[in-house]
């Protein structure tokens, strides 16, 4: 099988293995717990490995794909592999393996998901080519916040591996406030801002969404990711109708719930 290359943003998407119907897709969020994930993927390498199949059990292990949901322009619904490696760390594994058996083992891979009845439609891996930002996520906040929603929300967060900027995490003694928030700042693929009466009752905070806004428009792409918290839409508008007239997901709906927005949020926009 010829493998495909879509490129686009700071990404090459590799399509390892592609099946019937339409070859266009659109990466949604994650189907699978991570629980049901291991369980799936621990017994798809069993068989691999009683059948004697050992180069695609091999890849199945090195390569720590997810499965996500994707749909197309025909509105089809169907599940994908999807995993994000840097550059050098793909040619280790295509070099060991060759580009031909990648592809027969992905569909080795998907033959035996099939039986098991979960279809996989694509295996795909995004190559990160380009330098990438330092961190992920930049929390733009107020210290009234910390503990009602932060924090939570910056421990939960970290459990998926993500690079957060936070004050009291990145600075230490004879810092330049202003300097580590600008490289922050600039450094981020996402600021992730806390909107509260606390926040637009402080200077400091606004200064950064500020920035976000600057950083938006000048890269033409989203880069601000706003959470309300103890404040309604009409209260934000009087701030700023440019940010109400945004999607803001509410602090209501829980952590968990807010981590899976934002994990689409950040999918949505690197597709």
């Amino acid at each position: 099988m010829i493998i495909k290359l879509l490129s686009f943003r700071k990404f090459t998407l590799i399509i390892l293995y592609y099946g019937t119907g339409s070859k266009s897709f659109e990466i949604l969020d994650e189907n699978f717990s991570k629980k049901r994930l291991h369980h799936l993927i621990s017994n798809i390498q069993k068989i691999l490995l009683k059948r004697n199949q050992l180069e695609a059990f091999k890849l199945l292990d090195t390569i720590p794909f997810k499965i996500h949901r994707g749909t197309n322009n025909f509105g089809d619904e169907f599940s994908l592999m999807y995993c994000s490696l840097p550059f050098d760390e793909y040619e280790k594994i295509r070099l060991l393996n060759n580009n031909v058996s990648i592809s027969s083992n992905c569909k080795l891979i998907a033959d035996t998901m099939l039986e098991i009845e979960v279809y996989i439609r694509f295996i795909v891996v995004d190559l990160k080519l380009e330098e990438e930002n330092k961190w992920d996520l930049f929390i733009c906040h107020t210290s009234e916040d910390k503990e009602t929603i932060v924090n939570p929300l910056v421990k939960l967060l970290g459990k998926s591996d993500y690079n957060i900027w936070i004050d009291d995490h990145i600075l230490t003694l004879g810092d330049s406030l202003r300097q580590e928030i600008d490289k922050g700042l600039t450094q981020c693929d996402f600021g992730l801002v806390i909107l509260s009466p606390s926040f637009f009752s402080k200077e400091w905070p606004q200064k950064e969404l500020d920035a976000l806004v600057s950083l938006e428009i000048y890269q033409k792409s989203k880069k601000i990711l706003p959470i309300r918290h103890n404040i309604e839409i009409n209260q934000i508008l009087q701030y700023s109708p440019l940010l109400a007239s945004k999607f803001i997901v509410s602090s209501s709906i829980g952590i968990d719930a807010i981590v899976r927005e934002i994990e689409l949020a950040i999918i949505k926009e690197n597709s």
